[in-house]
């Protein structure tokens, strides 16, 4: 039952209406990488968790997206599978924190995350683990899909033999 719960929190991640950002999804594999690797359920927003996180937005990110790791680290807070730990004395600005600039800011208040021990504890046994990275992945993989089809579309309205200025105008937006 817990399995399922944690799934079905996972799909929820990163959907605000009908949009939807990859970001948390990458973080939070990120982090199950982090503490697979580590034998921890602590995570530091540390060289290695930001070239992990790099990779994988590289691979499964669309070119809209922007590669901001401290984002989803500070923003998966609102989520039930993460803990944010402040730095010793930084407790209530931390609390009172909504949102951060910059990697410089978090690692200001941010000492690590707790992944949520329930979480932990199916990550740690390998074919759990599995599920959960199989389903992040398929999210990332449709999300990426959608975003072929919708350049597809373009492009077949762009490559068109008239010109057409209303496209143009939305690629130029969406380039930017």
């Amino acid at each position: 039952m817990i399995l399922e719960e944690i799934l079905t929190e996972i799909r929820t991640l990163g959907r605000y209406g009908n949009d939807y950002k990859p970001h948390k999804h990458l973080c939070l594999m990120t982090a199950i990488n982090y503490a697979t690797k580590n034998k921890t359920r602590l995570v530091v927003y540390d060289d290695y968790f930001v070239n992990t996180y790099t990779s994988l937005f590289n691979k499964y990110a669309s070119k809209d997206d922007r590669n901001r790791p401290y984002n989803p680290f500070f923003h998966l807070k609102t989520s039930s599978l993460w803990k944010l730990v402040p730095v010793r004395g930084m407790e209530s600005e931390l609390e009172e924190t909504s949102t951060v600039g910059g990697p410089g800011k978090l690692r200001e208040l941010v000492d690590h995350v707790e992944i949520e021990k329930s979480l932990y504890d199916l990550i740690i046994e390998e074919e759990k683990r599995e599920i959960i990275e199989n389903t992040i992945i398929e999210i990332l993989q449709m999300r990426k899909k959608e975003d072929s089809v919708i350049y597809e579309r373009i492009n077949y309205i762009v490559n068109d033999d008239k010109p057409n200025d209303f496209v143009s105008y939305l690629n130029s937006i969406h380039s930017m």
